[in-house]
């Protein structure tokens, strides 16, 4: 029946879902993975005897084993898909997903080029005095001394520099748009 439902599954997410065949693959490791573990600790044979709890156990022995939270998470998504894709063929009765949570996973703060590093950048090399050595010393001098995101910084229009005021009106995420001063090395360029 276990076997049954896996080739379904693959067929579902390589064929409807349209996922590379390298997701595929790992989507059916975690699965068998995941399939080894019941057998070892509970032997359950039925897919619909399976409940939050077993999910749940398999998520402390994967972080007793020493796995990151981003792999345990990325896991249980598997898990998630394929609960899903159970319930809606009617293989199952109850999603033992709904009960589950997986571990928070804590965000990294993007690094930052030390500032005699960009001195260094910007003072030793050549930019040229053509159009593009200019542009080129220009993108980097905003991103550098803004802080904005390379995407905001690729949408900026003319009208969103106040020239007078020395603001960048910056469009980000979810169409939020802020005010963002800028130096007056930028200004001179």
């Amino acid at each position: 029946m276990q076997h049954t439902q896996l080739q379904r599954f693959q067929q579902y997410i390589s064929l409807e879902k349209r996922y590379s065949p390298l997701t595929v693959k790992e989507y059916l490791s975690d699965l068998n993975q995941f399939f080894k573990y019941l057998n070892d600790e509970y032997a359950l044979e039925k897919i619909d005897e399976i409940t939050h709890q077993e999910i749940r156990s398999w998520s402390v022995y994967l972080i007793e084993k020493g796995l990151e939270p981003t792999s345990i998470k990325r896991k249980l998504s598997v898990l998630k898909t394929y609960f899903k894709f159970l319930r809606k063929k009617e293989v199952i009765q109850q999603n033992p997903m709904l009960k589950v949570t997986a571990p928070k996973v804590g965000k990294t703060l993007p690094g930052v080029m030390e500032e005699k590093s960009m001195d260094q950048l910007l003072n030793q090399i050549d930019f040229g005095d053509d159009f593009a050595g200019q542009r080129n010393r220009l993108i980097l001098e905003i991103l550098y001394g803004t802080g904005i995101r390379r995407s905001e910084l690729i949408h900026l229009k003319i009208g969103d520099i106040d020239v007078s005021q020395r603001r960048i009106r910056v469009t980000g995420k979810g169409n939020k748009q802020r005010l963002v001063p800028y130096t007056p090395i930028i200004q001179q360029l």
